[in-house]
């Protein structure tokens, strides 16, 4: 049995909020935890519909802007516009299909912000 963490945060491209952002942390082998960013980029994870936060332990992150959510109550996504252009990913892909990102999630309340940045930094 897993225990559970509340984890929040927020997410910034280029020093500003990213909204619209799925941000998922997950474990090899388990299920993960996920949430969405709002205007401000802020995001709060939840597991199911019951449960909300992420199991305690160190994660990867991915975050991207191009997603199917999963279904759930409290989340609409945008409407398709048929013959609209496909939606192109604007992030690196280091932080998401090449993800360098983790997280520890520990006992207690978790704020875990996420600065991102449009062009690769010295350190990737």
């Amino acid at each position: 049995m897993f225990e559970w963490a509340p984890v929040t945060g927020r997410v910034t491209l280029d020093g500003t909020p990213l909204p619209n952002a799925m941000v998922t942390f997950s474990e090899a082998g388990y299920s993960s935890s996920w949430g969405i960013t709002d205007s401000d980029g802020r995001y709060e994870l939840i597991f199911d519909q019951k449960q909300k936060g992420a199991a305690i332990g160190k994660k990867s992150v991915v975050i991207r802007t191009v997603f199917s959510p999963p279904e759930i109550s409290g989340y609409t996504p945008s409407p398709v516009v048929e013959g609209a252009p496909e939606p192109v990913e604007k992030l690196l892909p280091i932080y998401h299909n090449k993800t360098t990102l983790t997280a520890d999630v520990v006992a207690g309340t978790n704020e875990i912000n996420f600065e991102l940045y449009s062009t690769p930094q010295g350190q990737y």
